[in-house]
């Protein structure tokens, strides 16, 4: 029987590939950066013909034959430059940032030491420029000549033509998280009576219900790896006074007002047209968000924020007893 072993004691031999496969198990075969920042590659401090790439872990999927199943786990331990070439006058040009593997130990690997290599010297893991891929390309092994290349792919590059300086804009970001972490909050709150009526009148920013945030209910502790955050909020049975006119938005606010970093949502618009009696409606906010860093790793607010763009007070929305809020945010790690 042909098993593989790790890790056994008292002088037992173990190979690389048992090694291989434990970081393809602990990692159930994800690919990609360690962390939302790592490896990410960035114009040069002074922007020129070349990149710069930072400082990052990353997991690799072996693509060499019969290693399907193993990892390779490359660092670079401190940020690197790589040149680039300018574009040619004939039109645009698209490369790619990647992170490769070369292994001439491994089984299935047609791969070989560089002239005065040794197995000690050699460089098993770089980063490299691979010049003029198809426009659009995401991954290394999408590209013809690279299918079985044991990489992963960091950015692209799109110049046009004739260019040679590398601005910010001209850089796609494909890393991605191998094992990105995810986590998911709700929060519920109806009001009460002893609430009061709050009639959302005011043209300018307010919180609304404004008893949903000073129970304390919004208050969310933000992960230290969450990047990222998707928020829905919903108002349900808000009150519409009927027998005319009233317009405005809602949204979500993270963080105080002055907070510089604070994160608005992208507003959802109201607008209520009515000649008849009273009703009740659901007001809802949906949008995805970029945590700042400065927010990471805190308990911060997420309040529910309102105004009046148009038409008359007496007709606008009201929060009362027959109103509930119901807040619920995904954190997310991205790359950044």
């Amino acid at each position: 029987m042909s098993v593989d072993r790790w890790f056994i004691g008292g002088g037992a031999v173990h190979t690389p590939e048992s090694a291989r496969r434990l970081a393809y198990a602990a990692t159930s075969g994800a690919e990609g950066v360690a962390g939302a920042s790592d490896l990410k590659v960035l114009p040069l401090s002074v922007p020129g013909q070349g990149v710069r790439v930072l400082m990052g872990t990353a997991a690799i999927l072996s693509h060499y034959l019969g290693g399907e199943t193993q990892t390779y786990m490359g660092t670079v331990y401190e940020g690197e430059t790589l040149a680039t070439t300018p574009s040619g006058s004939a039109g645009p040009r698209s490369d790619l940032i990647v992170f490769r593997v070369r292994d001439p130990w491994a089984a299935g690997s047609t791969d070989t030491l560089k002239p005065g290599e040794t197995a000690d010297t050699a460089q098993y893991l770089w980063l490299e420029v691979v010049s003029g891929v198809p426009a659009g390309t995401t991954r290394l092994q999408s590209v013809p000549g690279y299918q079985d290349a044991s990489a992963i792919t960091l950015a692209r590059i799109d110049f046009p033509a004739s260019t040679g300086t590398v601005q910010a804009g001209m850089i796609t970001d494909l890393r991605r998280v191998a094992l990105a972490r995810e986590q998911t909050i709700v929060r519920g709150f109806g009001l009460v009576s002893g609430d009061g009526s709050q009639q959302l009148t005011d043209p300018t920013a307010t919180t609304w219900p404004s008893a949903a945030a000073a129970a304390n209910k919004t208050m969310i502790p933000i992960p230290v790896w969450a990047t990222q955050a998707a928020i829905v909020e919903m108002t349900s049975g808000a009150k519409v006074p009927g027998g005319g006119q009233a317009t405005g938005e809602t949204w979500v606010q993270i963080g105080e007002n002055g907070d510089a970093n604070r994160v608005l949502t992208q507003s959802t618009w109201w607008d209520v047209d009515e000649t008849s009696g009273p009703h009740r409606v659901v007001v809802v906010n949906s949008d995805t968000v970029t945590i700042p860093a400065s927010m990471r790793g805190t308990s911060q607010r997420f309040y529910p924020r309102g105004r009046k763009s148009g038409g008359a007070d007496a007709k606008s929305l009201i929060a009362d007893q027959g109103t509930s809020v119901s807040l619920q945010i995904t954190f997310r790690e991205v790359p950044i």
